[in-house]
């Protein structure tokens, strides 16, 4: 599947077998920077939101943490964002650490 297909269904509401993984969320808001530029943010707060509730953990979703994401992924694009989602990581492979804003007060 491209990270273009993915990201097509997780916006119809797709439910993933295992949920979704922090790398496919990446490359979810990398596809939607790419598509939407800042009103990527808005789809990806309901969404996320959707699919946590979709995947049966709803307590999961947390607009803050979402927001930083979102921001960090959208910086990392309008700098560079590759010629797909593994140049992205690549070149961003900070955002590779899923724990990256859990310490920080959110």
């Amino acid at each position: 599947m491209t990270d273009e297909e993915l990201t097509d269904a997780w916006e119809s509401g797709v439910v993933f077998a295992g949920g979704i993984t922090h790398e496919q969320h990446l490359r979810i808001a990398r596809v939607l920077y790419l598509r939407h530029g800042s009103k990527a943010s808005i789809r990806l707060l309901v969404g996320t939101q959707r699919a946590c509730a979709a995947h049966g953990c709803p307590e999961k979703f947390d607009v803050e943490w979402t927001r930083r994401w979102s921001e960090a992924v959208g910086s990392a694009v309008a700098v560079d964002a590759g010629e797909d989602g593994d140049e992205f990581l690549a070149i961003h492979p900070h955002l590779r650490r899923s724990d990256l804003f859990r310490s920080e007060t959110l």
